[in-house]
């Protein structure tokens, strides 16, 4: 009985590191992609702004 016991208990335990371990990869992933996506958003706010900028001269020298 205590034998069972002990067995189901050190499964337990393997199966819920196993799945800590892959939260944790999983984490570290999105955190990666979290920051290349803000990269990415800056660099496009950058390039949106720099567009208009150039529109606005385009119109002004319209005029």
């Amino acid at each position: 009985m205590i034998e069972s016991v002990k067995y189901t208990l050190e499964s337990t335990i393997d199966n819920s590191e196993r799945e800590l371990f892959q939260i944790d990869d999983d984490l570290n992933r999105m955190e990666r992609e979290l920051n290349e996506l803000s990269i990415y958003r800056f660099n496009l706010v950058k390039t949106i702004e720099e567009h208009k900028r150039v529109l606005l001269e385009l119109y002004l020298k319209e005029d």
